[in-house]
Formats: C-alpha cells, structure tokens, sequence
C-alpha cells in the first residue's frame, strides 16, 4: 500500500474496473475474445469479494506456528501478508500484527514536533497510560466501525488503551501483554468484543481505502484533506498515544529477543542492561512475563 505525495494519488487494493468499455472498443476485439474478456471480468470482479476467512488461515508468520502470541513478524513481512485480506490487519491469525508504519510517519501525518516525540518516549519509559480501558473512552470523532466491516456497530467507536496485565494467570492473559499500552476503538457496549479494533488497525485501512472515511465526498483530494484535519485536530491525541505504545513496544521486543536467546535470564540480569536501568514500564512488564518476578513490583 502507498500514499503517495499528491492528494487522491493512493493505491486501491479492492479496485474492481479496469477497461472502460469505449477502450475495449478502440481495440477491435473480436466478439470471441470480446465474450471471453467480458467472462473474465465478472469472474474477477467475484473474486475481489470473497469470503476473507477462506484464506486468513493461510497467513501466519513463521514465528507463529507454535507460538502465535509472539510479535516477532517483520514490517516487511506484515506490508506483504496483509494485501491478501484486503489491508484489514484485523482478519489475520493473530491480533498482534502492528501496521508498518513508523514513528517518523506517524510524526510527519500531523505535523508532530520533536518535542511531541519525547514526551511519547518519556511516557512510555513511566509505562503511562492515558486513556485506561476500565474509564469512559476517549470521543475522537472516529468512523463507525461498520465503515470498515459491515458487520461490526454502526455508531462511533470511543478509543481506550490496553493496560498491563498484573499476574497473567494463563496463555490467554499471557497473550494480551504483548499489547500493554496499545490504543484500540470500541464503541461503548460492555460486552461488545466484535467491535474491537486496534487504532493502528483502523488508520492503515483508511489510508488506503480514503472512501470508508466519507463516501459522499466528490473526490479523493477531498478525502485526503479531511483525513489530515483530523489527524491534526480530533485525533492528535490518539496518534501520541499511538507513538508511546510504539516506543513500549520496543522495550518488549529487547526483552523478548533476550528470552528467546537466552532461557536461563532472570529479571535482575534483564533490569541491570543499561537501556533498562530505572525504565519503570521495563521494571512493570519483566515482572509480568518472566516467572517468580513479582517481586519486583513491590
């Protein structure tokens, strides 16, 4: 998927037309091959609306088949799995795939400043979390989920932030922790888990797909413009929130690569590394995932 510099100039992934009817005229196609191309063309158009689910199962990463919880898929890799569903990062195997779209990109989207940056760094170095799930959720003014999937709530979805979890008691809780501080969109039913969808989820799909964002809107120049309003006014907040989660997250993928090339870590060996020293989200989420920890926490 590409945006590119000129407003409208995207990339659309689920385009179904292709040859206006007056360029197949101008060819001189015989009525065979006319009928044959026409057969083609519905046939294609068809399977650009398939059933999603019949290959989402076909997505995983490698570092997934025996441990689908590990974030450990590259963006290169994401960038290229996520083009069979369509660029809706939601329907593949695992929730944890980020979008790969970098600090820096998120920082040019509404004109950030390095300022704006640090302060991200510093919160996610204190573990902050700004808009906690348990408390009424953030209004944005973002598009109703049934914009991106029909079948999930037509009203506005309000943004809250994954916590982290204390004591996982098993691999399902375990699972989440790789999302500590993640911003995700929900509307406002307490037990609504259809419509849960990961903010970064919903900012690569509409970049890509500007007409879920305003079908009425005469132009994808109009389109373009309205999204980087509201990237500078309603959701500054969530993209900030965005970045600090990013930042958390490079702190969990020091330590998981410290796991994976050695089992034998402890907590203190991780928390004396000098990038860890008094990085109290570090301190937080060693004492969640590694065994007999929770020490650390008092």
């Amino acid at each position: 998927m590409t945006l590119r510099n000129n407003a409208g100039q995207i990339s659309a992934s689920e385009r179904t037309d292709t040859f206006s009817d007056s360029y197949t005229s101008s060819i001189a196609l015989t009525p065979a091959e006319l009928e044959y191309f026409k057969r083609k063309e519905v046939l294609r158009r068809d399977n650009a609306h398939f059933d999603i689910s019949t290959i989402a199962s076909d997505t995983t990463h490698k570092f997934g088949k025996n441990n689908p919880f590990l974030p450990l898929a590259s963006s290169t890799w994401t960038e290229n799995v996520v083009q069979r569903v369509h660029n809706r990062l939601w329907k593949l195997d695992t929730f944890n795939y980020t979008p790969p779209i970098s600090v820096d990109a998120y920082m040019a989207l509404p004109g950030l400043s390095s300022a704006d940056i640090e302060n991200c760094r510093t919160a996610a170095r204190n573990g902050t979390i700004h808009f906690p799930a348990g408390r009424v959720g953030f209004d944005a003014d973002f598009p109703p989920l049934s914009k991106l999937e029909k079948e999930k709530y037509p009203r506005k979805p309000l943004l809250h932030q994954k916590g982290i979890p204390r004591f996982p008691a098993g691999l399902l809780e375990l699972k989440k922790l790789w999302n500590a501080g993640r911003p995700f969109l929900k509307c406002a039913c307490t037990s609504c888990e259809v419509n849960f969808t990961w903010l970064d989820h919903m900012l690569w799909y509409v970049i890509d797909n500007f007409d879920k964002l305003d079908p009425q809107a005469p132009s994808d120049k109009i389109r373009m413009l309205e999204f980087q309003a509201l990237l500078c006014t309603s959701w500054r907040k969530p993209i900030l929130t965005q970045i600090t989660f990013l930042f958390m997250k490079e702190y969990m993928m020091k330590i998981v690569h410290l796991i994976t090339q050695n089992k034998a870590i402890t907590a203190e060996e991780i928390l004396n590394l000098e990038d860890f020293k008094d990085v109290s989200f570090v301190r937080k989420f060693t004492a969640t995932l590694l065994p007999n920890a929770e020490g650390l926490l008092t």
